[in-house]
């Protein structure tokens, strides 16, 4: 048994508060000034306060800040919003921006959607003839530059389609070897 006859979770047991409650109040009482229990016991601080307060700081230094802010109470509060401030300045971590990834699923489904118009333009071309039909389709139509600029852009698409194509076809080529394995056993 405690001295006095009662532990801590008895006291608090029969004040109805927390255990953690009953050791700040005992923590306060060793180490807070007799100002600063005297605003606790009035209803002036919090208990928790005023024990956070005592543990950060000697009985002189309470007195001091006590005295400089005129009550127990304005000191306590001065000094959680001095913590509080340093707490707010300090680098916060970035969180990722939901906007950004919203920005990439666009531009991902807008991926998507242009190569799939390609392919479906590049299916009504086919079926309107044979390259040697579209060519000539091309020559009657653009004169010059445009005509020297449609090769050019033709020349590009060929490009960024060959590199798509080995690119989609490294994808798929463990899934390949995988599938001609099952099919082996």
């Amino acid at each position: 048994m405690p001295i006095g006859g009662t532990s801590q979770a008895e006291a608090a047991q029969m004040l109805n508060v927390s255990k953690r409650r009953v050791q700040r109040a005992r923590k306060l009482i060793e180490d807070g000034t007799p100002q600063l229990v005297k605003a606790v016991e009035r209803g002036d601080v919090k208990v928790s306060a005023a024990a956070e307060f005592a543990k950060c700081r000697s009985p002189l230094d309470q007195a001091k800040l006590i005295d400089d802010f005129g009550s127990a109470a304005a000191a306590v509060k001065a000094t959680i919003k001095a913590k509080a401030d340093r707490a707010a300045r300090k680098i916060q971590k970035s969180v990722p921006d939901p906007k950004r990834a919203a920005d990439r699923a666009d531009r991902i489904s807008e991926r998507w959607r242009c190569l799939s118009e390609m392919l479906q333009r590049y299916f009504a071309l086919e079926s309107s003839g044979t390259p040697s039909q579209v060519a000539n389709a091309v020559r009657r139509s653009e004169t010059g530059t445009f005509q020297r600029d449609t090769i050019r852009r033709l020349g590009q698409v060929v490009a960024f389609v060959n590199e798509l194509v080995i690119l989609l076809g490294e994808a798929n080529a463990p899934a390949k070897d995988s599938e001609t394995a099952t099919a082996a056993k």
